[in-house]
């Protein structure tokens, strides 16, 4: 459907990716911004950042709130290739999700960090 195809790319709407299958995406970071949006479902303004990246030569975007992810990210630089997944694992009250980023190349280094872990002002690196 061409029609389709040019309106999104005239009006820069890009692919999102999902990590919720679990499978790793391989991605080269292009930038990122602030973003929010309201969660119809728990009536709460979801705070985040929105991201830019290139996957397989596509521009797509991602958006997270979580605060692992984000703190794993901000570790590299626009135009780093880095790999990105959706883990889970088993803690005290059920299954937790968490996230694994690290650059193409390298290997996990088992830290794990998960979404509801809250930095202390030190750790942020001001």
């Amino acid at each position: 459907m061409q029609a389709s195809k040019e309106f999104l790319k005239n009006n820069n709407i890009r692919s999102r990716i999902s990590f919720k299958d679990g499978e790793p995406r391989t991605v080269t970071l292009i930038k990122d911004e602030p973003d929010s949006f309201f969660d119809e479902q728990t009536k709460k303004t979801v705070n985040g950042v929105r991201y830019s990246v290139k996957e397989k030569g596509e521009e797509k975007t991602f958006f997270t709130g979580s605060i692992g992810l984000i703190q794993k990210l901000s570790e590299f630089n626009a135009g780093d290739e880095v790999v990105i997944q959706m883990k889970r694992k088993k803690g005290e009250n059920g299954y937790i999700s968490y996230f694994e980023a690290r650059r193409v190349g390298e290997e996990d280094n088992g830290e794990f960090v998960s979404d509801d872990y809250v930095p202390s002002i030190d750790e942020l690196n001001f």
